[in-house]
């Protein structure tokens, strides 16, 4: 990665006499573990060796495996493994598909938390990019680019509610956006409105989110922020929230 660590015996065994410490594994961060270029692989292969070579001959347990060489290089040993991304069922490379089993687990969500009517001709949000072309029926949610939907998807996303998807009007906002939901019957405040998941086909995922606006599912998801709790579900019952604020 040419990032922090070593990458010599010299510099292993100074630190292994460094007097205070008790060692007790060697690791290594893979760079392109996720790719399956040939010369990526061998690359992640030179990696591997060299940290079982220096780990074994002093003695230390190893990890290496993050999510993508769990995937793709499962031949690896190692003693311990760091699995990231793949938890929540998410390709560590868009390029590259998950094994089968492997699914999404990660949803977005908030509720709707105002209902009004705007005029044609009335404009929404910050910079008044977005004017309606009709009366619109508008819903406020309660989710922001502060809760993690990032901003650079303003007026270019839709989210999910009542099975319905419904348009981003305007830029989100920190806390809030307005979404169109003209076209969608008995909406009301309180109803569930899905902002990143794999619910709707071809539609709000994060992997497609972050296809859209140039960067990588990681970011998306690293970004939650932690006002938002988080719920746990198992076989459809929620059997924990956990909440950082």
């Amino acid at each position: 990665m040419s990032r922090v660590g070593i990458n010599t015996e010299e510099q292993l065994k100074k630190i292994l006499s460094l007097g205070g410490l008790k060692f007790r594994a060697g690791y290594t961060h893979f760079a392109v573990a996720d790719s399956l270029y040939d010369t990526d692989i061998e690359f992640t292969d030179r990696q591997q060796s060299t940290l079982l070579e220096m780990c074994r001959k002093y003695g230390l347990k190893t990890h290496s495996q993050n999510s993508g060489g769990i995937i793709y290089h499962d031949q690896y040993e190692g003693d311990y493994v760091r699995a990231g991304i793949v938890m929540y069922g998410q390709k560590p490379n868009e390029l590259f598909p998950l094994p089968d089993g492997i699914k999404p687990v990660f949803c977005l969500k908030t509720v709707v938390s105002q209902l009004k009517t705007i005029h044609k001709g009335d404009t929404v949000s910050y910079g008044r990019t977005y004017a309606a072309g009709r009366d619109t029926k508008l819903a406020l949610v309660a989710c922001g680019y502060a809760d993690g939907f990032n901003r650079r998807l303003s007026g270019n996303w839709n989210v999910l509610i009542n099975g319905k998807t419904a348009p981003i009007c305007g830029r989100i906002c920190m806390d809030q956006t307005l979404i169109d939901v003209s076209d969608i019957p008995d909406v009301k405040v309180g109803d569930v409105v899905t902002i990143y998941s794999d619910e709707i086909e071809g539609g709000s995922s994060v992997e497609r989110a972050a296809q859209q606006i140039g960067t990588i599912g990681y970011e998306l998801l690293c970004a939650i922020g932690t006002r938002v709790p988080r719920i746990y579900i198992q076989d459809g019952i929620e059997t924990e929230i956990q909440r950082y604020i």
